[in-house]
């Protein structure tokens, strides 16, 4: 380019000393601009082209501007060649006009020799596309790129070429070419130095593994300077949290031999530190410091962690914050002493004001209501600011199930010690729908749908309806759950179902109705039993009554069976204590557990009889039993025990 640049400068002194020669520059003065035209583009707009341009009509000449043009246009990055004329014209006035050479066109890119490497992934590195300009530098880069993602996997010595074929009228197709080689695997990962720790332990630290058999699933083997950069601070780290806090881990050194990469970090351990002195410094701090230390990981005499500090620096940032000072910071102070081996520690403490909570603001639930998310917080309006009740907030929402994401975030208000909460949420899918068909030989055809809304109308409440329907069965439930019963605590749920079940000898049937009330033990107060947090933990009690039938008698039935037909009135109470433990976050598991014990009577209409059941959507203990030959039992998706009616075949094949 700087080539062109000269050329074009003696073109422009040329052209101006023609116009010197006929007519004095002094004696006129400085010429003016007349015209800027540009020729030779074909596909660029001319009007992308004058935005790069500082000359304009009426403008004097000035040889420096036009210099600086043609650099500007250059750098677009279109073209090959760029030069400007300058021709004289009457009246002391001159027409400039930069011709251009476009670039080609890249009509197709194609890659040849590509084979452990796919295709998508060598065009997102190379960076030439088909149908836009073609660009030199963007291909060099392209290559570079290319080389470094054959290198993350392992081929060092892969080579990458790329040359252009002429297609057409200033158009060209790009052809790559790639010679792979065979991969170079780290064959050992060895270290020097090192006491405290084995090399085993160490290698199982760092992310750089050697090869195995099994490397083309895990990535073993393969050298990845970046990730060997991040190796030598997880080595470092790992010192650290064992108390070597002058640990010095050098550069990883690479060796390339016949049988592959050897790689070997050399390390200074240094001595073991142990924790000395621990203690809160600041203007503000609490007036016992004690208490504040009370629990923390750090003690004295304990061998120094840094990832220790770390949390004990989050704790107390916490627990300063449960007395409304959200602002409070704490700032670790380490101080070695190389003599005894110790590390003092010292927490600087600046607490600030106590901070109240102004405003907790809402925001992107499109479907939820306001009022669903506000009674999930823990930390309320006009209360001191409270940490851990915004973390468990946080929970709250997440566990519900509603949005895809939840983040708390706090601000100042226009007052040092109000602070305004911001809960933004992103709604996400609640309702459901499932149906299925399925055959076997205890059940034969079996049909089953569900559909269940888990926010019903953005009000948190749970509405679900099920139903299996089958050629010996069928059990459908409608259930209906408001979380929060005229705004309090109380969850009240309310169930209607109605099923049957086809056996030998007999057909079993039933329709009922419950409810469920239960409520959050800290809701009256009580945070821990013995030690153990009440935190989610709800005590209550279901209510169910069914009326069950023992009905379509078979000639086989016997005493035992025909004694109970007719229908019975069932009614129970079940108290119930349960615990949810699902995390918050999606990923991760959890359990919702609960025990309960149940008290029924039942009353028989047609004939004199009671017993004592396990009611749900099942049947009375009377109305289960079976003859003595069918003392072998089947659990019903009802949660009905006994066997159903099976063809003869089936009973012949058991």
């Amino acid at each position: 380019m700087a080539r062109h640049a000269r050329r074009r400068s003696v073109a422009l002194l040329a052209a101006l000393a023609l116009v010197a020669g006929e007519v004095p520059l002094g004696a006129q003065g400085e010429p003016s601009i007349a015209r800027v035209g540009i020729t030779g583009n074909l596909r660029v707009e001319e009007d992308a082209i004058r935005v790069h341009l500082r000359s304009q009509p009426g403008q004097p000449f000035d040889q420096d501007t036009i210099d600086r043009d043609i650099r500007s246009v250059y750098a677009m990055g279109f073209f090959d060649q760029v030069d400007a004329d300058v021709t004289r014209l009457p009246e002391n006035r001159v027409e400039v006009v930069f011709r251009v050479k476009e670039r080609p066109l890249v009509r197709a890119v194609k890659i040849e020799g590509n084979k452990k490497v796919k295709r998508e992934e060598l065009e997102g590195a190379l960076k030439i596309r088909a149908h836009t300009i073609l660009d030199p530098e963007k291909a060099r880069q392209g290559l570079e790129a290319g080389k470094k993602l054959y290198v993350e996997k392992g081929y060092l010595d892969a080579e990458l070429t790329y040359s252009t074929e002429p297609v057409g009228e200033n158009e060209v197709d790009v052809l790559y070419k790639v010679e792979e080689h065979g991969p170079v695997k780290v064959v050992e990962v060895g270290f020097e130095g090192n006491k405290a720790f084995s090399a085993r332990k160490l290698r199982g630290v760092m992310q750089t593994r050697e090869k195995w058999f099994l490397g083309f699933i895990t990535g073993a083997g393969v050298l990845n300077k970046e990730v060997l950069r991040t190796d030598v601070e997880r080595l470092t780290a790992w010192y650290y949290d064992h108390g070597y806090v002058t640990v010095r881990v050098d550069e990883p050194r690479v060796e390339r031999r016949d049988d592959g990469l050897h790689v070997t970090v050399k390390i200074d351990e240094g001595d073991q530190y142990q924790v000395g002195e621990v203690a809160v410094a600041g203007e503000n701090t609490p007036a016992d410091t004690k208490a504040l230390l009370q629990g923390l990981a750090i003690t004295p005499g304990e061998v120094f962690k840094a990832s220790a500090l770390r949390e004990d620096t989050q704790k107390l940032t916490e627990r300063l914050s449960e007395d409304g000072y959200a602002f409070a910071s704490v700032e670790p102070q380490t101080e070695m002493r190389p003599d005894d081996k110790r590390v003092d520690i010292t927490y600087k403490v600046e607490r600030g004001k106590p901070v109240v909570v102004d405003r907790i603001e809402v925001t992107g639930n499109s479907k939820t209501r306001d009022k669903v998310i506000r009674r999930e917080m823990r930390l309320q309006e006009q209360e001191l600011f409270s940490a851990s009740k915004l973390r468990k907030s946080r929970e709250a929402l997440q566990r519900l199930g509603f949005f895809q994401s939840v983040n708390i975030t706090t601000r100042r208000a226009g007052e040092d010690d109000r602070m305004q909460v911001v809960v933004d949420v992103k709604e996400a899918q609640t309702g459901a729908f499932s149906a299925g068909a399925g055959f076997s030989s205890a059940d034969q055809l079996l049909f089953n749908a569900r559909i269940v809304e888990n926010n019903l109308f953005g009000r948190g409440q749970r509405l679900e309806l099920s139903g299996d329907i089958g050629s010996i069965r069928r059990n459908i439930i409608l259930s209906f759950t408001e979380p929060y019963f005229r705004d309090t605590p109380l969850t009240v749920g309310a169930s209607a179902f109605s099923w049957k079940l086809r056996f030998d000898d007999f057909d079993r049937s039933g329709t009922g109705f419950g409810t469920q009330l239960t409520y959050p033990v800290t809701a009256w107060g009580y945070d821990s039993l013995w030690g153990l947090p009440l935190e989610e933990v709800r005590v209550g009690s279901d209510y169910r009554i069914e009326q069950a039938e023992i009905s379509g008698l078979g000639l086989d039935a016997t005493r035992s069976i025909r004694v109970e037909e007719g229908t019975s009135l069932i009614s129970s109470v079940t108290p119930r204590v349960s615990r949810n433990t699902t995390s918050p976050t999606p990923s991760a598991a959890g359990w919702a557990t609960a025990c309960s014990a149940r008290a029924a009577s039942t009353a028989t209409s047609c004939r004199s009889s009671s017993a004592t059941s396990r009611v749900g959507s099942t049947p009375s203990a009377a109305s289960r039993r079976a003859p003595s030959g069918h003392a072998r039992r089947a659990r019903t998706s009802s949660g009905a025990s006994s066997r159903p009616r099976r063809s003869a075949a089936a009973r012949r094949g058991s």
